[in-house]
């Protein structure tokens, strides 16, 4: 009333568009207003009775049709002194019916689940808004809206419009199921944890995991604890830009210094504690560190032999006495800040981390990440389990080191993004895994190739298992499989796991595909250092021999010689210190692979494919993946290059039955320059002191190449192996 009062004597016009929904290109919306809040209650099975007519019209329209409409009449002298109703033409609507089925048919398509119609009941309006959801009342008007919108001002000066709304529906469930519907935000990943962890509708619950004991952090006091470290961070000259290391084992300690670090706009430089003290050194000075953080009693135990003069905080729950003068205590460390509500001073374009690849071939180098590589793997990770797993309380076990990339940026973050409550367990002693997980009972479950080699092997160690696996017939087929996988699956604390993901190297054939047969899916995934995620085999859509489909807004090419090349919004900025392996935009992986109807297969290492003496190439990453599905086989290494055939170094725990013959059997599926002719059993004395691991526990091949060398030189030679080999084998005539 008072504008149309004041029309005589202002320029005014009016638009009043209808329901606002996300972008007709890709279904972009920041806020997820009217239309979504039923969608998502469908979506998540909570509407089985809709109180309303299924001839309902629905008034969605695009937001940039809005916008478009509003910037051209903004601009139009004959607008001044209309309204206009930026809708659609009502015979192009939907009914509410109709967008229920279209709803229905993508939601099975898409997210694999079987929407049941709901009851479409009118007269329950009332009750509905009496005893249902506050969001429901929220929108009640629309609910019972019955007019017709008049277009002719629109029409007139904008033409006719019909909106397209069966493309822009499905665009719209992609992008808000993508987003958990969950509101756009501008809060870096830092800025989300300290928000999430105020909620009160999708709590967070964190706990410390510490010698078979479960800890309870309660979320303000952890939140508290993060706003005294910035603070404290702050009273010890850390600004903007400024490098920071931490080094530790995983514990809600380390999560509060990462968030503490993000939210003064220092760049974090997480390091292994497997790491000798010399190769901390070199790295926290290759890096500019200025502080350095400790929770590791190893590292403080051999504290002395750390060169840097960084100061040195410890996060660790105890104090060795090696330590003591040395670094400060946790507490100390926490009294010098206050609990200060902050406005962090970066922006998504700013640098957040460095991380260093695992150095197999040579000096580490340190891979850049900014805020908005880290927002965007972890909303992109949050959406990758299945919808319902998702929409459901999540119990996640953080165990693998929170300096890698997997772990530290992947699944640190992406728990925080999740459209429902989140209990997170931080695990401080990795090798406590196997009871932990009986406790946790994680639903998403993400692990190194090694994990699942073990659980086989602990599979077939069941003489039920074995016999229904290795010699099926009709009746096992039918009755053993969901047996022994109830079996399986509870006894490792993964019952209630509805997403096993495997990555961080090659899983493989074998492992799937018997897990397969007992109705246990494992998915693969791919990514490197450089970019941490790249595909993943989605829910329904696990394909055996792949590493899966691209995430979001990922493109994927093959160059001419076999090459992977990645471009998309994980992939890194840059080396510290350096420019990057890019062409053209493109991340050169310096893995080979091809796609597969969308499926990328990898087919080993660029730079490691060996060339024998005859000239023939073979690639060891698929043989040593062979080598490693042998039981008993713990780590395995394959020689090759400028040699005349294959030979490999075994490593085990305990002693191999009838290695030669598994051997025999492997040669058999591979082609003439692929076989290994000869092997060598080795006890499993492989260690990070040693010089053979890296501290992410892989093979460094120079090292093991020199410090075996007489054993190799055995292989080929037929000579009498040192006195360490605990087998040597060597082929028959091959064929």
């Amino acid at each position: 009333m008072l504008v149309r009062e004041a029309m005589p004597r202002l320029p005014v016009s009016v638009f009043r568009p209808g329901m606002v929904v996300g972008t007709t290109e890709d279904g972009y919306i920041k806020t997820f207003n009217t239309l979504y809040y039923p969608l998502r209650l469908y979506l998540s099975g909570r509407m089985k009775v809709a109180p309303i007519s299924p001839a309902q019209k629905v008034n969605l329209v695009p937001v940039d049709h809005v916008a478009e409409g509003i910037g051209r009449l903004t601009f139009e002298p004959r607008a001044e002194g209309r309204t206009f109703h930026l809708v659609s033409s009502p015979g192009s609507q939907p009914t509410v019916g109709d967008m229920v089925e279209v709803t229905r048919a993508w939601a099975k398509e898409r997210l694999g689940i079987d929407l049941p119609r709901p009851v479409y009941l009118p007269s329950a309006m009332d009750l509905a808004l009496r005893r249902g959801p506050a969001g429901m009342r929220a929108i009640a008007p629309y609910l019972r809206e019955r007019r017709v919108f008049l277009r002719d001002n629109a029409d007139e000066l904008l033409g006719p419009y019909d909106v397209d709304w069966r493309p822009l529906l499905h665009r719209m469930l992609e992008f808000a199921t993508y987003q958990g519907f969950l509101h756009r935000s501008d809060r870096t990943v830092h800025e989300q944890v300290l928000f999430r962890l105020r909620g009160r509708s999708m709590p967070v619950r964190l706990h410390d995991i510490v010698n078979g004991s479960v800890i309870p952090r309660p979320a303000e006091e952890v939140r508290q604890d993060m706003l005294r470290a910035a603070d404290a961070m702050r009273s010890l000259g850390i600004e903007k830009g400024d490098r920071v290391a931490i080094v530790g084992s995983n514990s809600s300690r380390y999560l509060t210094l990462e968030v503490a670090m993000g939210s003064v706009g220092a760049v974090s430089v997480p390091l292994y504690y497997t790491s000798p003290p010399a190769e901390l050194d070199e790295l926290i000075e290759d890096s500019g560190a200025e502080l350095v953080f400790v929770g590791a009693d190893s590292v403080l135990k051999r504290i002395g032999e750390l060169r840097t003069a960084a100061p040195i905080v410890s996060f660790c729950r105890t104090m060795p006495k090696e330590a003591e003068g040395r670094a400060m205590p946790w507490e100390d460390f926490l009294d010098r800040g206050d609990v200060k509500e902050i406005s962090s001073p970066v922006s998504f374009g700013d640098l957040a981390t460095l991380r260093y690849t695992s150095s197999t071939t040579g000096k580490a180098k340190g891979v850049l990440f900014r805020h908005e590589h880290l927002r965007y793997m972890a909303e992109s990770t949050a959406s990758l389990p299945p919808w319902e797993v998702r929409t459901s309380e999540i119990f996640y076990l953080s165990f693998l080191p929170m300096n890698h990339v997997v772990e530290g940026i992947l699944a640190t973050y992406s728990p925080f993004y999740a459209p429902s409550a989140v209990n997170i367990y931080f695990l401080e002693d990795f090798r406590g895994l196997q009871d932990t997980l009986r406790i946790v009972r994680p639903t998403v479950f993400f692990s190194v190739p090694r994990f699942y080699e073990k659980l086989r092997g602990r599979l077939m160690e069941n003489g039920m298992a074995r016999s229904c696996l290795e010699r099926p017939n009709a009746m096992k087929s039918a009755v053993l499989p969901p047996l022994i996988r109830r079996r399986l699956l509870r006894a490792a604390g993964l019952d209630r796991c509805a997403f096993l993901i495997s990555g961080s190297g090659p899983l493989g054939t074998d492992i799937p595909r018997t897990f397969r047969r007992l109705n246990i899916e494992i998915h693969d995934a791919y990514g490197q250092t450089e970019a941490p995620l790249v595909t993943i085999n989605r829910s329904g859509r696990n394909r055996i021999g792949t590493v899966g489909e691209p995430l979001p807004r990922t493109d994927i090419a093959i160059a001419e010689d076999g090459e992977v090349l990645v471009r998309g919004p994980q992939v890194t900025c840059g080396y510290h210190g350096g420019e990057g392996p890019f062409r053209d935009g493109w991340l050169l992986t310096g893995d080979l692979g091809h796609l597969d109807h969308g499926h990328l297969v990898l087919e080993g290492r660029k730079k490691e494919l060996m060339k024998t003496a005859y000239g023939k190439f073979v690639n060891p990453l698929k043989l040593e993946t062979m080598l490693r599905d042998l039981p008993g086989t713990v780590e395995a290494m394959v020689v090759g290059e400028g040699r005349p055939y294959c030979t490999a170094l075994i490593w085990s725990d305990r002693e191999m039955l009838n290695v030669d013959e598994s051997i025999e059997r492997m040669n058999e599926q591979l082609s003439h320059p692929e076989q290994v002719r000869a092997w060598a059993v080795l006890p499993n004395t492989l260690s990070v002191d040693g010089g053979e691991l890296t501290a992410n526990m892989k093979l460094r091949r120079k090292n093991v190449l020199e410090q075996h060398a007489a054993v190799i030189e055995s292989l080929y030679s037929g000579a009498e192996p040192p006195a360490g080999a605990l087998h040597v084998g060597r082929a028959r005539r091959s064929r």
